[in-house]
């Protein structure tokens, strides 16, 4: 919910609009978190599955050949309905994380100072 508003903010706002879209975008294309249905998942699109998911659920895989042994892989299903329609995603955990920790730098000054002492 707080990165979903995060982000309604910011595409809201007249001053960093503009700005926050091309972050918002150039994040998107860096991390492929996951599939909605036959597409690509988008962050925004994920905050809203996870609010709005009426199944969510944790996938594992078999470690070897024997039965006992199981792990969690990164990947979380999530189900839900729009209108009559049911929907279907898939998420990656980590790249989730790694591209909400990536959209919410936008505009933070200890970024900018990091990226300053990169280039110099």
């Amino acid at each position: 919910i707080l990165v979903r508003t995060f982000d309604d903010l910011l595409r809201s706002s007249e001053n960093k609009k503009e700005a926050y879209e091309k972050h918002r975008n150039a994040v998107g294309d860096n991390h492929y978190i996951g599939s909605l249905d036959e597409s690509d998942l988008t962050i925004r699109e994920a905050c809203n599955k996870i609010i709005h998911a009426s199944e969510l659920r944790a996938v594992y895989d078999r470690i070897d050949d024997r039965d006992d042994w199981w792990q969690l892989t990164s990947e979380v299903e999530l189900k839900g309905l729009i209108g009559n329609s049911e929907w279907n995603a898939v998420l990656h955990v980590f790249e989730f994380l790694e591209g909400v920790l990536e959209l919410v730098s936008f505009d933070n000054p200890a970024q900018k100072t990091k990226r300053r002492k990169k280039s110099s």
